[in-house]
């Protein structure tokens, strides 16, 4: 009906072919999803030219479509173009260009092995944001984490140790000590020093984190598996009470980033319990994540996910 109405190289027919790509790709019709996006973005280009915002979407969606295609070169060159455009509407150094480069780089990094280009886009992005946001701010982090994961894939540990650390003291400024998004970056860190060995370092960095974790879950869940984390595994270590007296309800102030403030993010059960299980699984404690498992699948039957958690 458009075509008749308005000729192939109407916008409003562009749009339609959008939504109809969009449709199309949600129920797995990826070769058809291929064609309407292709032609949408020929008559974008056509009308709007190559360089315009609108066309941005489009070769998202494009991209994407090659990739569960298993075609992730051509989907590459969409990639950089749409990171390319998204750079010179937002800027380089902003969070939306940020996101364009997680795709490119999923792209180079999981679909093609390309490392060593995933690395030098994600080195070229974080010396951007160093200079025109400054390197202490919260943008930073997961440029941080996502170069740090590049070079752990390259086996670079002690190199992504470095970023791996930075990227913690990051996230307690800016979200506090005993956030979700903390617990989760001392797992990466934890990881990583297990990976090289250095398992006496790991569980040392781990002990206050799961410590205050397992405090957090017994008060308010009411059990704790086993005997208390400090007592069974490190019975030569002083002072077990001092990390249990941490404000693990997150209720606390976080300090203000150099830039701007990020509201303080409060850990839920299931939030709490997942981290221990991660801690535990990174240390090689195992009878310990499963023990944690055990106790999560207990607490979905009484609060399955969704339904909101009382503190």
């Amino acid at each position: 009906m458009l075509t008749k109405t308005h000729g192939d190289g109407h916008l409003d027919l562009a749009r339609s072919l959008q939504d109809l790509g969009s449709a199309l790709g949600y129920q797995g019709k990826l070769a058809e999803a291929e064609a309407s996006f292709r032609e949408t973005l020929a008559i974008q280009k056509k009308r709007l030219g190559s360089k315009h915002p609108d066309v941005i979407r489009t070769l998202d969606w494009l991209a994407y479509v090659l990739e569960q295609q298993r075609k992730p070169a051509e989907a590459e060159a969409l990639r950089r173009e749409a990171f390319d455009l998204v750079g010179m509407k937002h800027g380089q150094g902003s969070r939306e260009a940020f996101e364009s480069l997680t795709c490119l780089v999923r792209n180079l990094a999981s679909q093609q092995g390309k490392l060593a280009e995933a690395e030098a886009s994600l080195r070229e992005t974080l010396a951007i944001q160093r200079k025109r946001l400054g390197g202490k701010h919260p943008d930073v982090i997961r440029t941080l984490d996502w170069l740090a994961y590049i070079l752990e894939q390259q086996r670079r540990l002690a190199e992504a140790e470095v970023l791996r650390r930075e990227a913690l003291e990051l996230v307690q400024v800016h979200r506090g000590q005993d956030s979700r998004e903390a617990f989760e970056s001392l797992t990466s860190l934890v990881r990583n020093l297990a990976s090289q060995q250095r398992s006496f370092e790991a569980e040392g960095l781990a002990y206050k984190s799961l410590t205050a974790l397992e405090k957090l879950c017994s008060d308010q869940w009411g059990i704790l598996p086993g005997e208390n984390f400090g007592g069974e595994l490190f019975p030569e270590w002083s002072n077990p009470a001092e990390s249990e007296q941490r404000d693990v309800s997150g209720q606390g102030h976080s300090k203000q980033g150099e830039n701007g403030v990020l509201a303080p993010t409060k850990i839920s059960m299931r939030e709490a319990m997942n981290c221990l299980i991660q801690l535990y699984d990174a240390i090689g404690r195992t009878a310990k994540g499963s023990e944690w498992r055990q106790e999560l699948a207990e607490y979905e039957k009484l609060a399955p996910a969704g339904k909101s958690e009382t503190k």
